[in-house]
């Protein structure tokens, strides 16, 4: 059994206290409010979602144990208060401050789960999982919801092309009466599974790699905007085509006569396409 102190929860948050006596992982408790809102009104789950642009009728997801933390957090905050969280935890039985006081004891084990994966641009085993997209075999982010449908837990690895916005996901499904443990336990195997095999050196240079097209990717979007959207991709691609010291100084683009020529060059190449496409679009 775990007993989780809202007030608790909500004052670690706020001010980072903390209290070894105290269950520190929070999936088991968000599960619970995601079951009681999923009873108490089923379109309407922004009651406990941590984002007002989510759709009303699902669950968030997340992809760190931080963003679990926020989400209860902001649930707890909203005691008391005139709103459909406010009115959602009064269905729960917590209709003032005091009542965060309130142990809430949930059936399980205080154990980890490892759904923390660390997938960007790693890339899939061949053949890919998406046959109609095969060459999107780049991992992007891992996450795990509580389907409200389903009302089980699923873990999903996003993937995609690499670098790219369009995204698919493979996804791991908690089996009926499996534990919410049992079911963690599956998905470190389920990851390995679906990438080439990475050691430690290749994990850390696949790291590196991405903190420099992120520091990159930052210094190009502030410089410039891409209204064709082309111009800045291939610039990006050129930089991190480059050695580092040669393309980028604290967090800055190295600018000199040539590159200026050849952003100058790719520039000039898109509007003369944007107006060829424009024409064939006209006539």
């Amino acid at each position: 059994m775990i007993r989780y102190t809202p007030s608790y929860i909500l004052a670690d948050w706020n001010s980072r206290v903390f209290d070894f006596n105290q269950p520190n992982f929070y999936l088991p408790l968000w599960e619970h409010f995601a079951r009681e809102a999923v009873a108490w009104d089923r379109g309407h789950l922004e009651s406990i979602n941590d984002t007002s642009s989510i759709n009303n009728h699902i669950l968030q997801g997340f992809s760190t144990r931080k963003q679990v933390h926020k989400a209860l957090a902001r649930v707890f905050s909203q005691t008391g208060a005139s709103t459909l969280t406010g009115g959602f935890l009064r269905h729960c039985g917590i209709k003032q401050w005091t009542d965060l006081d309130k142990p809430i004891p949930i059936k399980g084990w205080d154990r980890d789960v490892p759904f923390e994966g660390d997938v960007l641009q790693r890339q899939m085993r061949s053949p890919g999982p998406n046959d109609c997209h095969p060459d999107a075999v780049f991992g992007q982010y891992a996450s795990i919801e509580f389907d409200a449908d389903w009302l089980r837990w699923r873990f999903h690895v996003h993937y995609g092309y690499s670098h790219d916005s369009s995204s698919w996901r493979a996804s791991l499904d908690q089996k009926p009466r499996e534990s919410l443990y049992h079911f963690g336990q599956r998905i470190p195997d389920f990851i390995e599974l679906l990438f080439e095999p990475e050691d430690q050196r290749g994990a850390e240079l696949r790291s590196y790699r991405n903190q420099q097209y992120a520091t990159a990717h930052r210094a190009v979007r502030d410089l410039f905007y891409d209204e064709l959207r082309g111009t800045g991709e291939r610039l990006l691609r050129a930089i991190m085509d480059m050695p580092s010291v040669a393309g980028m100084r604290n967090r800055h683009i190295i600018l000199t006569d040539a590159r200026l020529r050849t952003i100058e060059g790719w520039i000039k190449r898109d509007c003369q396409e944007h107006v060829a496409k424009k024409g064939e679009t006209d006539g």
